[in-house]
């Protein structure tokens, strides 16, 4: 028991309980994301966990066929969950255990490079970039409040179909104006 009765527990990447002085059992081997956690600085269990990518592989797909090759996954996975997510949505450039800074770090590399980049993201760690992007899209369907706030577009059911949809219109009321 911790401050006046209360437990204390921490869910976190593996690096947050050695950065916590939190001994851990060896990270099991999955294909997904991997949250430990511990309750009062006693490490308690491994939460194995998976993705589902909401249609991604034919909206990134569309997205390419409407001249939008330059594809980047900043993601906060393992390199192994990464490359597996790039491999079936097409991507080729993919950076793993990104931070949320990181994640604003290659977005703003992105505009410095003369690139106007969209950003879509669903989670708290997705924010910061969404905020930076020419466009920011947040998934809607369990998204984080601060991404939806963050975000200049929601997508309502996180189907990445939508943006093959958005783009043409956007391109559309560019032309018009």
């Amino acid at each position: 028991m911790r401050r006046g009765g209360r437990d204390r527990t921490r869910v976190g990447r593996p690096e947050l309980f050695e950065r916590l002085g939190i001994a851990i059992p060896e990270v099991p081997e999955h294909n997904g994301p991997i949250a430990g956690q511990a309750l009062n600085q006693r490490f308690i269990a491994w939460l194995l966990l998976a993705d589902t990518l909401r249609q991604a592989p034919q909206g990134l797909a569309q997205l390419r066929e409407l001249g939008l090759h330059r594809q980047l996954l900043p993601t906060g996975d393992r390199q192994s969950v990464a490359d597996a997510v790039a491999e079936q949505t097409g991507i080729t450039s993919v950076v793993s255990q990104a931070l949320p800074e990181d994640k604003l770090h290659h977005v703003n590399q992105e505009l410095q490079a003369g690139f106007r980049p969209i950003v879509v993201g669903d989670g708290i760690d997705d924010s910061l970039a969404l905020k930076a992007g020419a466009v920011g899209v947040a998934m809607g369907a369990g998204g984080a409040d601060i991404a939806l706030a963050a975000a200049d577009i929601v997508v309502i059911n996180s189907d990445l179909r939508r943006l093959g949809i958005c783009v043409p219109l956007n391109r559309e009321c560019r032309r018009t104006l």
